[in-house]
C-alpha cells in the first residue's frame, strides 16, 4: 500500500497529482480487479481437501421382450431412481497441499505485478508534472526573449535612422526576432502537448502547478542506492516471485506419479428397477487407490519446461539487478 500525503496549498502539488493518478488510473482499476480475480484460487485450491457431494437421479422406461419356442411376452416399465453420493480425497501426495501453494504464490506475484505498475504510473505522473513545468519555464523564456529582441529592434532601427547602423543590421535584427518568434510558437505546441500528456497521465488539468518545497531523501552513497534497489525495486520482487512460482510448479510435477486414494459413498433408491422388482435400495461404500506407471513422457517433458523456467527467470533477476 502506498501512502500519499496531501498538503494545503493553493494550485495542483505533486502529491495531489501522484494521488489523483494513483487513485483513478483506469489501467490500477484493472490490475486491482486481476487480483481479486486471482485470490479465489486459492479458495479453489483448499476446497481440493472439502467432500463433494451430489445428487444422482434418473427417470427412463424399459421394455423388455422375451420370446421362447412356444411363447412370446413384452414387459414394460417405469424405473425411477434417486441417490446421494459422497467423495471424499483421502490422500493424493501432496498435490492438493501443492495446489494450495502454487495458488498462493501465484498470488503474491499478481501483488508484486501490481506494486510494479503502480510504481510506472506514479513515475509517468511525476514526469509528467516536471516535463510541464519545464515546458511552462521554456515558454516564459520564450516571451521574454521576443520582448528583449523586439527591444533590440526597435534600437537597431533608431540607430539605423541616424545613420549609425547599415540595413543589414536592421535586417539581422529582424531575423532574430523571426527566429524568437518561432521559438515562441514551438514552445506554446510544446506546452499544450505536454499539457495533454499530463492529463493522460494523470487525470487532471493541468492548473497552477508548482515545484516541491521539498526534494526526496536521497541515499548518501552508491552502495545504499544499491541496497535500496534490490530490497524495495517492484521488478526485482515480481522476478523473484515469478521464480518462486515457477519452483512451486516444478513441485507439482514431481509429485505427479504419486498414488492418489479416494472414498466414496452412495445411498440410492429405486422404484420399479426392471420387470421382477418393485423396489430396490442400496448402499455402497468404497476406496479407490490409482498409481500411475506410464504417462507418455509428458511428466518428465513437464519437469524440463519448469527446469528451464526457473533458469529463466535466474538469469531475469540477474539481469534487472545489472540494469
Amino acid at each position: 500500500m502506498i501512502f500519499i500525503f496531501l498538503s494545503e496549498v493553493n494550485g495542483q502539488s505533486l502529491n495531489t497529482t501522484l494521488a489523483n493518478a494513483y487513485s483513478n488510473h483506469p489501467l490500477l482499476f484493472s490490475e486491482r480487479t486481476e487480483e481479486r480475480v486471482i485470490s479465489e484460487d486459492i479458495a479453489e485450491a483448499l476446497s481440493g481437501w472439502k467432500p463433494e457431494v451430489y445428487l444422482d437421479a434418473s427417470l427412463g422406461k424399459t421394455l423388455v421382450n422375451t420370446q421362447t419356442s412356444t411363447t412370446s411376452k413384452t414387459n414394460s416399465n417405469l424405473p425411477l431412481s434417486m441417490g446421494i453420493v459422497v467423495e471424499q480425497k483421502l490422500y493424493d501426495g501432496g498435490k492438493t497441499n501443492q495446489n494450495i501453494n502454487i495458488a498462493n504464490a501465484n498470488f503474491k506475484m499478481s501483488q508484486s505485478k501490481l506494486m510494479m505498475i503502480e510504481n510506472e504510473i506514479l513515475l509517468k505522473a511525476a514526469i509528467a508534472y516536471f516535463d510541464l513545468l519545464k515546458e511552462l519555464d521554456l515558454l516564459s523564456i520564450a516571451k521574454k526573449n521576443k520582448e528583449v529582441i523586439e527591444r533590440q529592434l526597435e534600437a537597431t532601427k533608431d540607430r539605423f535612422d541616424v545613420g549609425d547602423l547599415t540595413i543589414t543590421d536592421v535586417s539581422q535584427a529582424e531575423a532574430r526576432l523571426s527566429d524568437a518568434s518561432a521559438n515562441l510558437v514551438k514552445a506554446e505546441a510544446d506546452l499544450n502537448s505536454a499539457k495533454a500528456i499530463y492529463f493522460s497521465d494523470t487525470g487532471l488539468e493541468a492548473e497552477d502547478i508548482f515545484y516541491p518545497e521539498t526534494m526526496p531523501v536521497i541515499p548518501l552513497n552508491l552502495q545504499d542506492i544499491m541496497e535500496s534497489v534490490k530490497s524495495g525495486n517492484a521488478n526485482i520482487t515480481f522476478a523473484r516471485r515469478n521464480k518462486d512460482l515457477a519452483e512451486e510448479e516444478l513441485k507439482l510435477v514431481l509429485k505427479e506419479m504419486s498414488m492418489t486414494v479416494d472414498f466414496k459413498a452412495r445411498a440410492n433408491q429405486a422404484y420399479d428397477p426392471n420387470t421382477f422388482f418393485e423396489e430396490q435400495r442400496y448402499f455402497d461404500v468404497s476406496a479407490n487407490m490409482k498409481l500411475p506407471l506410464y504417462k507418455g513422457g509428458k511428466d518428465k517433458a513437464n519437469i524440463r519446461k519448469y527446469r528451464e523456467k526457473i533458469s529463466k527467470s535466474n538469469s531475469n533477476i540477474s539481469n534487472i539487478l545489472r540494469e
